[in-house]
């Protein structure tokens, strides 16, 4: 399964209980998940990169050293947006783990990235 159709189960499972989601369309590389209340942009990359943050976000990302670390070392790009929800997946193995940046800089130590760290360990890599 590729990092699209994870993202498209995901966004849907996600919606199970409040059935909200109205529908879903690409557009210029990203989904655009339609809500009753709000609209998500949704973008499925296999490596990250310097978001792009228009309104609600879901960026989600293979669960690689790489990505971990880009995570990590641009950090202060990502945790300025507080409508950025990151989940990094290994889609053959179903193991996620996710991460809205804006609200853990805003609880944790000045020291996040062992949180980061720990929260990614918990998941096996993709090689």
């Amino acid at each position: 399964m590729d990092l699209r159709e994870w993202t498209i189960i995901y966004v849907k499972h996600r919606d199970l209980m409040t059935k909200k989601l109205q529908g879903y369309e690409e557009k210029n590389g990203k989904l655009v998940f339609t809500f009753k209340d709000h609209h998500m942009h949704a973008y499925a990359v296999e490596k990250l990169s310097v978001p792009t943050i228009e309104g609600k976000t879901l960026l989600v990302t293979l669960q690689t050293k790489e990505n971990v670390e880009f995570l990590l070392k641009h950090w202060s790009e990502y945790n300025k947006h507080a409508d950025l929800t990151m989940v990094f997946v290994h889609p053959e193995k179903n193991e996620k783990w996710a991460v809205i940046p804006h609200t853990h800089a805003q609880v944790s130590d000045p020291n996040f990235e062992q949180g980061i760290r720990s929260m990614a360990d918990s998941v096996s890599y993709v090689n």
